[in-house]
């Protein structure tokens, strides 16, 4: 009797203690966030405390509680080109990385990230104009055609880096872009190219910058698209290996080691962003392109809801102007380091191009400087009124082009009119 006595005042003393420690948790519990979008009363309607007028992003506080923002972290973006009418969503996905990749495909390098490329699928220029032929680093340059136009509710910023530590190449982009107003959006873009090659004067060094902006009017009738950018391209050129076999050279594993035609056993200097040449190319270009438009057409509305009303505007005739400022020089240069080097690089261009140089020289170089300045005024009409891909445009384009070169004799100004 006793033992079970005992043992019974032993229970309920355990049962008391873990009722306590219940309720000592349960007071120091926070108490729930309640969503006052989800008080309900017994019947399943909405409760005298619900905030019937609740919309999505609104953070007010009400007594007891507080509702999270759900839309605080999120961002709607999306960009076209300047002669799209389709606008994209961003793609961070990794399936097709080549798209992080400096060189596309169907393009044949000499190897290292920078250097000269050509197409090996076809493709026509489709370019109205005068062009002055030189595209071997076309691939690596910020063109108006390749610039996005973005529109975001947020500030957006991207920064990639790739580096390869076998080669020491180097890629730096940098995008920023935002809204200054609903209708108005700016942002610029930098990117880097930095690649020492495997070879003797074969380095490279790329830098572009753009800054781009696009508005539209509120009622949708005038919109305008600004973008100036700018490139300056830097590769080093060795005309070739002076004998393949050296490539089976044991003594030769480094590549540095294996004579070249052109500014051979010559000392360059190589660093990130400041990439010394002894021989090869520099191209700089910088273009200023404005674009506006003013339209004719039809208005229509959509209400989203009681309060909110979606302008439309559907245009019929279109007045365009387009302005573009270009300067773009290209030039080829080889500093003689040496009396040597002169001479060695004298036999290679007198074999292969049949110039004759001076070994005494300093310096020899091929120059071309082109600056364009273009005005086009169009007016175009829209036959249907919800299809702006198609429509008959008639306009006149007025191109003025001077040039500076290393031969004289070459015409220095041309004017081309376009109707």
């Amino acid at each position: 009797m006793y033992s079970s006595r005992k043992i019974l005042l032993t229970g309920s003393l355990v049962a008391v203690f873990l009722l306590l420690l219940t309720v000592s948790s349960e007071a120091q519990r926070i108490p729930r966030t309640v969503r006052p979008d989800v008080l309900r009363n017994n019947s399943g309607a909405l409760g005298p405390g619900a905030n019937k007028s609740k919309q999505p992003g609104d953070t007010t506080r009400g007594p007891g509680f507080e509702q999270r923002d759900d839309l605080a972290d999120s961002i709607t973006i999306s960009f076209k080109y300047p002669d799209s009418l389709n606008r994209h969503n961003i793609d961070s996905s990794i399936n097709d990385f080549r798209e992080y990749y400096s060189v596309p495909p169907g393009y044949q390098t000499l190897g290292n990230n920078g250097n000269a490329a050509y197409p090996i699928l076809f493709s026509p220029d489709k370019v109205i104009g005068f062009d002055p032929g030189f595209h071997a680093f076309d691939i690596y340059k910020f063109t108006i055609g390749n610039t996005r136009l973005y529109n975001t509710t947020r500030p957006f910023t991207t920064l990639n880096y790739l580096y390869d530590y076998l080669s020491k190449e180097q890629v730096i982009k940098v995008l920023h872009t935002q809204n200054i107003k609903p209708f108005w959006n700016a942002g610029f873009d930098y990117r880097l190219i930095s690649s020492p090659g495997v070879f003797q004067n074969q380095n490279t060094s790329h830098n572009n910058f753009r800054f781009f902006s696009s508005y539209q009017s509120k009622r949708k009738r005038y919109a305008a698209d600004l973008i100036v950018l700018g490139n300056k391209l830097l590769s080093a050129e060795n005309g070739g290996i002076t004998d393949p076999a050296l490539l089976s050279d044991p003594d030769r594993k480094r590549r540095i080691a294996v004579p070249v035609n052109l500014g051979n056993n010559s000392s360059s200097t190589y660093s990130v962003f400041n990439s010394g040449m002894t021989v090869g190319n520099r191209y700089n270009d910088f273009e200023i392109f404005l674009r506006h438009r003013y339209d004719l057409g039809k208005k229509d509305s959509i209400k989203v809801n009681d309060s909110t009303t979606e302008y439309l505007f559907y245009p019929k005739l279109r007045f365009l102007h387009t302005f573009q400022y270009q300067e773009s020089g290209f030039k080829f240069i080889d500093n003689f380091s040496s009396f040597a080097s002169a001479l060695s690089d004298s036999v290679f261009f007198s074999d292969y191009y049949n110039i004759h140089i001076r070994p005494q020289a300093k310096n020899f170089y091929f120059y071309d400087q082109w600056n364009l300045v273009s005005n086009d005024i169009s007016i175009r009409q829209f036959p249907e009124t919800k299809n702006q891909a198609q429509y008959l445009e008639a306009g006149i384009r007025l191109e003025n082009y001077a040039g500076t070169f290393t031969k004289p004799f070459v015409p220095q100004n041309i004017v081309e009119i376009y109707p």
